[in-house]
């Protein structure tokens, strides 16, 4: 499970980031004619590496800093409105949410908020590794990334009408490429709301079963606690009926 998570936060950084190094000289061919020093290749590589992770950082902060845009558009935040109305038959119905609130209710006790209950049941989830919680954060992230990378790169576009390349297309060439970008983004913005969809539903399922399992777990220690009474202790409440009796 960390393996997979380590995988989708590198990805998260590096393929926005080479997107983004790929699409600067496209959008402004100006900058391959620069003549400077030059470099050996290894190191142009390792430059232009490097380059890529410092723009996929930049990239993950601009998509933590649209977050609530994004949750505006998507009705609001999934952990927040989940236990209201759930998120849906695919991902979690509205019944199965308040099968698993007074459990987390009773775990956590009374008067503690939806969120406050949602962060419960992630610590618990994340503690026992067990389900896909982590592997689906990390896929949202990605797609987040992505999304973020899109509009980035939209930006760069527009730049580039005036200022670059881009310049040279004709309107309609420029329309064209305007729309395509704004169907990735939908598309992309669409898929970022389903794994932030499925990560909420998987962290509730997750934190049920932990918490089922320990209920489990107690019960049965209570009834292997009774079975090994001793059978003089079991014996005294029959005992003193007798003696009543006698009496």
């Amino acid at each position: 499970m960390t393996d997979k998570f380590e995988l989708y936060d590198v990805l998260s950084v590096l393929v926005p980031g080479m997107l983004l190094v790929g699409l600067v000289p496209i959008c402004f061919r100006s900058l391959l004619h620069i003549h400077g020093a030059s470099f050996p290749a290894a190191f142009e590589v390792v430059l232009l590496t490097g380059l890529a992770v410092f723009l996929g950082f930049v990239v993950q902060a601009l998509g933590s800093l649209i977050e609530p845009l994004l949750e505006k558009t998507w009705g609001g935040r999934p952990s927040k409105r989940v236990f209201a109305e759930g998120l849906g038959q695919r991902y979690l119905s509205k019944d199965e949410a308040d099968r698993i609130k007074p459990k987390l209710v009773k775990a956590v006790g009374e008067g503690q908020s939806d969120g406050s209950l949602f962060r419960y049941a992630s610590q618990i989830s994340d503690a026992a590794g067990i389900g896909r919680c982590t592997r689906f954060n990390g896929l949202y992230a990605y797609h987040r990334s992505l999304l973020a990378a899109a509009a980035a790169s939209t930006g760069l576009f527009l730049v580039s009408t005036v200022w670059g390349s881009a310049a040279a297309l004709s309107p309609s060439q420029k329309g064209l490429v305007f729309l395509g970008a704004l169907a990735l983004i939908a598309l992309l913005w669409h898929r970022t709301r389903q794994r932030s969809l499925y990560f909420t539903a998987e962290v509730l399922m997750t934190a049920e079963r932990v918490l089922d399992e320990k209920t489990g777990a107690s019960l049965k220690h209570a009834g292997d606690v009774a079975a090994e009474e001793p059978a003089s202790m079991r014996d005294v409440p029959a005992k003193a009926t007798e003696t009543l009796k006698h009496s």
